[in-house]
């Protein structure tokens, strides 16, 4: 296989990028041109990626000391080609939104770039064929998406994110972006130690070759055991899952193209990507380290139930329209790893591993459209907040139809892409656990709830504040045609689940297995529609009394959430770390103080001594003799009776 066309895929970008700062404001246009070659590029690959099955690229050796060869090695399979795909033409579509965009923002220069980077690293994390590039790539987005989140590093009062006032907790930006930085770092770094411990155990990085030798090679079980969990911590931090999933939200803070590439096509979405990649690691695993391997699964499984439900919650009450989306965001994460960890606990891994990629991709371009919708309503009606806008559907009807499609896509409203995908992870997991089916599907009905909620706010509620500002098209096109994919795509969405299927069928060598529980999660998934339609229709579209009494009890529990206590607890603990770190600081302070001291009396004192030995004879005996003389008086004194 040539592949001289996919390095230029992944590093076209970025090095397009270094010309940012001599182009200024017109580097948009390069930016969005090299994304469109890597584009092509990828997309040439998906027929035989899907066709062949696995490709396994050597490249050059980069790290090259005994018994640790690192080499620049691609793979190309169904996963990486669709997963590259997603990532350079929402970044496309994203780059293309964002010259219009940032045409009068600051730091247009420095955005271009570092969005250049972002696309880039995140290529490379898909392609690599072994954990040290992955990781390469796994700290480029980090490290692109703390700039970019703190993008408005001089914290204008403007750019403050939370609110409104006295009803939620306000936060700068560049606070914002350190909370990404630091709560990711924490997470990459137990993971780090996690993927160290799998070399010592087997001797490679390499994804194939750890598949191939942990199913022939026992190790000592604790080690391994304690490895996965590290292991697993990891993508849990970068895609925002519980107990990492706090620092997501307030990634808001930066320019609304940085959020909807974020949210859609990268960093979130790194950390399911690479558990779908070591899934079959692990699967391979199971049968000498059963407990190792279900534990890996098992934490991804809960954690992403967990966060499923905790995201919904919040989006229920969040009052800021890029919020909104961003909770949701970390509920849909939730519903993809608990797909990925049910499909290594069941005997099955093939539908759930599927449903989680399937998910991805409509996820991708559904949010994409809903996050560049907000930023364009934002734009016109000057203000955050859901609460404050009203009557957008006449002022930005191209914004209206691209929102209200992406939005009941993400509601998993049929024929659209979000219900096959969703309903795919609804059928995986009810046959390996009904109760974690049943919460996932509370979880999707308050997805309705919220969608509902903020189209309601947003397009039809009455106007709380006059604009004169008219629908730019250039900001309406790219939603428009992001949500029209997602409406033309679902009409295929069994055809392309069932492609998806038997590609990783074969790429995995996994048997395709009839899902009986199709009828079931469909029912689900009916459901959750109707409760969650159904009541937002009640409570806003109707001002039911009864619905809104009921919606009045929880005022309490929405007041508590806009506080945002887990990350209130979460700001406690750091600054307990930050006064205990403050204290060692100060006593290894004194120490090295009360060192310095105890070095320079000792220098005095060499100093005195040293005038002593001047090298006088003369002197040498004088001293001697008294020496001597004060000797014998003090004998005498104590033999005296």
């Amino acid at each position: 296989m040539e592949t001289l066309p996919l390095w230029v895929s992944i590093v076209l970008p970025c090095a397009a990028g270094l010309f940012c700062f001599l182009l200024g404001k017109r580097s948009g246009y390069l930016i969005t041109l090299s994304s469109g070659v890597s584009f092509l590029i990828i997309a040439s690959l998906l027929r035989s990626a899907f066709e062949v099955g696995v490709v396994h690229v050597d490249g050059f050796e980069w790290w090259g000391i005994p018994q640790a060869t690192v080499r620049f090695g691609l793979i190309v399979d169904p996963l990486s080609v669709l997963m590259g795909a997603i990532v350079s033409f929402i970044s496309l579509v994203v780059f293309f939104y964002s010259i219009e965009y940032m045409r009068d923002e600051e730091g247009a220069s420095r955005f271009w770039f570092l969005m250049s980077c972002f696309e880039s690293s995140m290529l490379l994390l898909v392609f690599s064929d072994n954990f040290i590039m992955s990781f390469l790539g796994w700290e480029g987005v980090g490290l692109s998406s703390y700039f970019l989140i703190g993008h408005y590093y001089r914290d204008q009062k403007d750019k403050w994110l939370g609110g409104p006032e006295g009803v939620a907790p306000f936060e700068r930006p560049s606070i914002c972006g350190e909370k990404a930085l630091l709560t990711t770092g924490v997470a990459d770094s137990l993971m780090l130690v996690g993927i160290m411990m799998l070399y010592s155990m087997y001797g490679t990085f390499d994804y194939l070759e750890l598949q191939a030798l942990v199913s022939t090679n026992a190790v000592n079980p604790t080690y391994i055991l304690v490895a996965s969990i590290l292991l697993v911590i990891g993508p849990l931090g970068k895609s925002a899952q519980f107990p990492f999933n706090e620092w997501l939200p307030e990634a808001m803070s930066g320019p609304t193209p940085v959020s909807a590439l974020l949210h859609s096509a990268t960093m979130v979405k790194a950390g399911v990507y690479l558990v779908a990649r070591v899934s079959p690691i692990f699967y391979a695993l199971s049968p000498l380290s059963p407990l190792a391997s279900s534990s890996f699964f098992l934490i991804a499984a809960t954690a992403g139930l967990l966060t499923a439900l905790l995201g919904s919650l919040y989006g229920m009450f969040a009052c800021e329209m890029k919020k909104v989306l961003a909770y949701s965001t970390v509920s849909q994460l939730g519903f993809m790893f608990t797909a990925l960890g049910v499909a290594g606990i069941s005997g099955s891994p093939l539908l759930g591993l599927c449903a989680a990629v399937f998910h991805i991709l409509s996820h991708s371009i559904f949010k994409a459209s809903l996050f560049l919708g907000a930023g364009s309503a934002i734009h016109i009606s000057h203000t955050i907040y859901i609460t404050e806008m009203g009557s957008l559907r006449k002022k930005a009807p191209k914004t209206f139809v691209a929102m209200t499609i992406s939005a009941l896509s993400l509601c998993a409203l049929p024929p659209l892409m979000g219900f096959w995908s969703k309903d795919a992870i609804l059928a995986a997991v009810f046959p390996v656990n009904v109760l974690a089916a049943l919460l996932l599907a509370i979880s999707s009905a308050m997805t309705c709830f919220y969608s509902m909620r903020l189209l309601w706010y947003a397009f039809i509620a009455p106007a709380k504040r006059e604009t004169h500002i008219k629908e730019a098209w250039l900001l309406a096109a790219p939603p428009l045609l992001l949500s029209g994919l997602t409406l033309f795509l679902g009409f295929f969405g069994q055809s392309i689940e069932h492609l998806i299927s038997e590609s990783f069928s074969r790429a995995l060598d996994l048997a395709v297995l009839h899902n009986s529980a199709v009828n079931a999660a469909l029912l689900l998934s009916t459901f959750a529609l109707l409760i969650g339609i159904g009541s937002a229709y009640l409570v806003y579209f109707r001002n039911f009394q009864p619905a809104l009494r009921l919606a009045a009890l929880t005022s309490g529990l929405r007041g508590m959430l806009m506080k945002r206590p887990v990350d209130r607890l979460y700001s406690m603990v750091g600054k307990s770390v930050k006064r205990a770190s403050g204290g060692a600081y100060s006593f290894e302070g004194l120490l090295g103080k009360s060192s310095q001291a105890i070095a320079r009396a000792t220098m005095a004192s060499a100093r005195r001594l040293s005038r002593i030995h001047s090298g006088d004879l003369n002197r040498y005996l004088g001293i001697a003799g008294v020496l001597l003389l004060l000797l014998i008086v003090f004998l005498i004194l104590v033999g005296s009776p």
